[in-house]
This record gives C-alpha cells, sequence and structure tokens, in this order.
C-alpha cells in the first residue's frame, strides 16, 4: 500500500469510498448531534431552551456580546439570536446596554437573575460534558481538546482567507 500526503501527513492509500468512520466530518457531526440532543433533553427538563442555554454560556464567559458575535459563538443565525435575546431580555436573563467605544452596537450580558440560572445549570452542563468523555484518560482529553481547537482555528482562519 502506498501512501499520500495531505498537509505533512502520510495517509495511507484508501479505497475511493472511506469508511463512515474514517471520516472526521461525519465522526464530528455525529458525536454532536448526540450531545446536542441530550443537552437539549437536559436543559428541557431544567426549563431552558437550548439556544437559551446557548446565549446563557457564552455570555457567562466572555462578560458582553454584541448579537452577531453572539451569533458567531453559539452557531446560530443572527435573526435568532434575535429573537432568544428579545425574550431574555422580557424574562430578566440579560440585560441589553449600547457599547461604550461604539454606541452604534448594542451588547448583552448577564443580569443577576441570568447569572444564578448560569450557576444552577452549570454542573448539569458539566456532568453532561463528563458522561461523553468518560473512557477518556486526561491525556486523551487533552489531546482530543487541543486538536479540536487546531482544527477550529484552521477552519476560521481558512473562512476568513475567502471572505
Amino acid at each position: 500500500m502506498t501512501k499520500r500526503a495531505t498537509a505533512g501527513v502520510a495517509l495511507p492509500d484508501k479505497p475511493a469510498v472511506p469508511a463512515l468512520e474514517e471520516l472526521i466530518p461525519y465522526l464530528v457531526f455525529r458525536i454532536s448531534r448526540r450531545l446536542n440532543a441530550r443537552l437539549r433533553e437536559r436543559m428541557r427538563q431544567e426549563g431552558v431552551t437550548i439556544h437559551r442555554w446557548r446565549v446563557l454560556a457564552v455570555l457567562s464567559a466572555k462578560g458582553r456580546c454584541s448579537a452577531s458575535e453572539l451569533a458567531a459563538m453559539t452557531v446560530m443565525e443572527q435573526s435568532v439570536i434575535s429573537r432568544v435575546a428579545d425574550k431574555m431580555v422580557r424574562d430578566g436573563l440579560v440585560r441589553r446596554e449600547v457599547r461604550a467605544a461604539d454606541r452604534r452596537v448594542s451588547e448583552l450580558r448577564l443580569s443577576a437573575r441570568g447569572k444564578a440560572l448560569v450557576e444552577r445549570l452549570w454542573p448539569v452542563y458539566e456532568q453532561h460534558g463528563r458522561h461523553a468523555i468518560e473512557t477518556l484518560t486526561e491525556a486523551e482529553w487533552r489531546t482530543l481538546v487541543r486538536l479540536l481547537q487546531k482544527v477550529s482555528t484552521a477552519m476560521d482562519s481558512q473562512e476568513k482567507a475567502e471572505s
């Protein structure tokens, strides 16, 4: 079997149609779908939609974001973010404020009520994540995270270069 090079990695020659289990997009999509389905159910049990959870989690990590920044970080359409954010403002979970550096841009940030909800739900989210990786050693987990971050960064760079 001869080898072919792809971005500095020697790969064995494969049939024209490789096994699905060897295709990164297939594996990532499959894992993501299953994780999201389970998380959606857990959050539903807690009375929170998955869209709300994504916004809460990002705002908890980042502090404040514009709707377009939230859309990019949550991988949701801007129109969905706008609807979700409007409801979350109405429900007192987030606050909308004008960005000091650019008054044309409004930002969202967690309210005290939103912060309390994140604190209540964070253990649920962490437990959900632990289930997904419970068969990995710590070294395997760190390697997986590092490799996924590397792929994500490369994809971000490619998308910026193409736009």
